[in-house]
């Protein structure tokens, strides 16, 4: 944390499968998703990952934003999202090929925003 630069010095840095909201995150996972035949140890389980936790707590509200997919496929970025989140009824996903997206709120409402640069489109989501 000592080698960011000043304007991440707030910045919270955390181990999903440590941290305290684990288990309110899991249950609400389960919750979200039992009807696709999630279980609440396979919510656990799927939790781990830092991709999910981390869209989780933009879902709960814990957090602002994230940032994700540096180091990842772009699916691996995505389906969380969409699992969690998922999109406006109205809205609709174009085919992408490479993309970078954004969780973010904008007056108390989240946002997923797709930004693809193979196809030169955006498709923004709400919920």
């Amino acid at each position: 944390k000592e080698d960011f630069p000043a304007e991440f010095s707030a910045s919270e840095f955390l181990n999903q499968e440590e941290d305290v909201r684990f288990e309110k995150y899991a249950k609400k996972f389960f919750e979200l998703r039992k009807l696709k035949g999630i279980t609440q140890e396979d919510a656990r389980k799927i939790l781990k990952d830092r991709n999910y936790f981390a869209v989780m707590a933009v879902e709960t509200g814990d957090v602002d934003g994230l940032i994700s997919g540096a180091n990842v496929p772009t699916s691996e970025t995505l389906r969380p999202a969409f699992e969690i989140i998922k999109t406006n009824i109205r809205s609709s996903l174009l085919p992408v090929d490479s993309s970078v997206f954004c969780v973010c709120y904008w007056h108390n409402q989240k946002i997923l925003s797709i930004l693809s640069s193979s196809q030169n489109s955006t498709i923004s989501f709400s919920s």
